[in-house]
């Protein structure tokens, strides 16, 4: 009998191997049939970068086994603009057709092959062994406990037959406490080991989930059909747009107060957080917005009524947001300014600044002084430069350093860009060895017009400029006078003992002082308000009500000339 069922397992064995044997490389068949051999990846090789998005180029080397082959480009990022995706080819092959497919989402097996995941997986199982050998430890502790109840029991009775050993006894008592005290150690170092390794498992998993993140993949893929001669060689690439980009110029100006060459350093910050890492790739900055219109808008009929005056909304494309003619290039023959980075670059898809140095030139520097006393008590440095680099200077901020130290940042409002050879200024900050000081001589009602129904108010304004250098410095000084856009208000500038000024219709003006090293250079200018009585009176209870101080303290403390009459500074009363 036994040998009969040894027998009959023995042939349910050769059958089984039998049949493993024949349907194992079926199996192996149908799966390798199942995989698409014509799925590629391809080599990153270029990314052009702009304001808001980058248009990536993929590679991928091609030999054709027949006359047309199929490649399936995977592993699109996320941000990927599917409509953006183009295909070309080089050398004797064709592009025949270029479709998009949607796949099934899976885990990549890039991420299966992580070095974190493996990390994370090593300390699961590391966790897992220390847990089993806590257990084991718990376990022992509980047959010492057993076995020092017997130990108990027995003494117990020994000592009531009054046969107890005593030295017997200490031995043992001594044996299970060692024992005890030594599996509680080891349980207390296990705790400790694994509160340590659960610690890292969350460092590593949370490393592993922000790069997961990062590596986002899009759920299509480029299907392209070349075609040409069997065993042609070639290139078949891809290219596309995706978002979650950006750049931005960095700028380190560094010179002397006193004009001449200036170290101007340039850098360029990247950013991506695109799904994809650009490894040793060819990076183009450009200027270009391709988001943006490229077209001009329409004119809209200008219709005014009494309840409108207003033009139409011209919208974002209007004249508003084109360039000045100031700002156009002579030496540009692009509209759009481009420039390659020296080196092959790598940026990992995780939103982190990646800085590449540019070059350090020296660029000419001519300083001058400009002043604006109704808006500050500084006299500032301004420079007028040419962008003599071979570059275009693509600004945000630009930091500023003279004479050695750190001023501040500038910021240059509207010109972002400054062509290879294009004339600029920027201001350079306060020139700490010139003093400005602006007083006011006269404040008064200096008359009433007709019946006494107007109140004209005049004031005069003082503007000193002293010069601590040893150079003659040009000092341009900017002020204002008020113009009326009320019917029933009128304004007069009434001069300025400086007769060198200028004058806009917007009510500016301007003066061009030389001042002598060691000397202060003083001149004054007037100007008036004529407006209705009642809208005075409203404003002098409105001066009271606030409780404003008298202008003449202000003028004792400017040791300016007093006055018995009331002060009123038109600027502080209307502003």
């Amino acid at each position: 009998m036994k040998l009969r069922l040894k027998n009959a397992r023995t042939s349910i064995s050769l059958k089984i191997l039998f049949l493993t044997s024949v349907f194992v490389p079926f199996f192996f068949f149908l799966n390798a049939q199942d995989q698409d051999s014509s799925r590629v990846i391809g080599k990153i090789q270029s990314v052009t970068i702009f304001s808001d998005r980058a248009l990536v180029k993929r590679n991928q080397d091609v030999k054709l086994q027949g006359e047309e082959t199929t490649l399936r480009f995977a592993r699109l990022p996320a941000t990927v603009i599917l409509d953006s995706i183009r295909a070309s080819s080089d050398g004797p092959l064709s592009i025949s057709s270029v479709s998009i497919r949607t796949i099934s989402a899976g885990e990549d097996s890039e991420l299966t092959n992580d070095p974190l995941k493996k990390k994370m997986i090593s300390i699961q199982q590391e966790i897992r062994s220390e847990n089993d050998r806590q257990a084991s430890y718990k376990e022992q502790l509980k047959l010492l406990s057993t076995l020092g109840q017997l130990t108990t029991e027995e003494s117990d009775r020994q000592l009531r037959s009054n046969s107890i050993d005593v030295k017997t006894w200490s031995t043992s008592l001594e044996f299970l406490e060692n024992r005890r005290n030594s599996y509680l150690e080891k349980i207390q170092k296990s705790e400790e080991r694994l509160e340590q390794l659960n610690k890292e498992y969350g460092q590593v998993n949370a490393a592993f989930l922000r790069m997961a993140d990062a590596k986002r993949w899009s759920h299509s893929e480029v299907e392209v059909v070349c075609s040409g001669k069997p065993g042609s060689k070639g290139i078949v690439s891809i290219e596309y747009l995706v978002t979650n980009v950006s750049w931005k110029g960095i700028y380190d100006l560094h010179g002397s107060s006193e004009g001449g060459d200036f170290r101007l350093e340039s850098r360029v910050a990247l950013r991506q957080y695109t799904g994809e890492d650009w490894k040793n790739v060819d990076i183009t900055i450009s200027s270009a917005k391709p988001s943006s219109a490229i077209s001009l808008p329409l004119l809209k009929p200008w219709r005014v009524s009494q309840g409108s005056l207003a033009q139409p909304n011209r919208g974002a494309n209007s004249d508003d947001q084109t360039p000045s003619d100031s700002e156009v290039s002579e030496g540009e023959d692009s509209a759009n300014f481009t420039f390659r980075l020296p080196n092959k670059e790598n940026i990992i898809s995780d939103n982190s600044e990646h800085r590449v140095s540019m070059e350090s030139a020296l660029i000419k520097g001519v300083i001058s002084h400009v002043a604006i006393p109704t808006l500050s008590s500084y006299v500032f440095l301004k420079a007028k430069f040419k962008n003599t680099t071979k570059t275009p200077l693509l600004w945000n901020d630009v930091k500023v350093f003279m004479d050695g130290s750190f001023i501040g940042s500038y910021t240059p409002g509207n010109r972002t860009t400054v062509a290879a050879g294009q004339e600029f200024e920027m201001y350079l900050g306060p020139d700490q060895r010139m003093k400005l000081k602006r007083t006011l001589l006269k404040g008064e009602v200096a008359g009433g017009g007709f019946l006494g129904k107007t109140v004209q108010i005049e004031n005069q304004w003082q503007i000193e400029v002293s010069n601590y250098t040893k150079r003659p410095r040009q000092v341009t000084i900017y002020d204002q006078y008020p113009v009326t856009v009320d019917p029933n208000i009128s304004t007069k500038f009434l001069g300025s003992s400086n007769e060198s000024y200028k004058k806009d219709a917007n009510g500016t003006l301007s003066w061009a002082l030389l001042v002598k090293p060691g000397e202060k250079e003083k001149f004054d200018f007037s100007y008036s308000i004529e407006m209705p009585q009642t809208m005075w009176t409203s404003l002098e209870s409105i001066r009271d009500d606030r409780k404003t101080s008298n202008e003449l303290d202000d003028l004792k403390e400017q040791n300016a000339p007093a006055s018995p009459k009331k002060v009123y500074n038109l600027e502080r009363m209307l502003k």
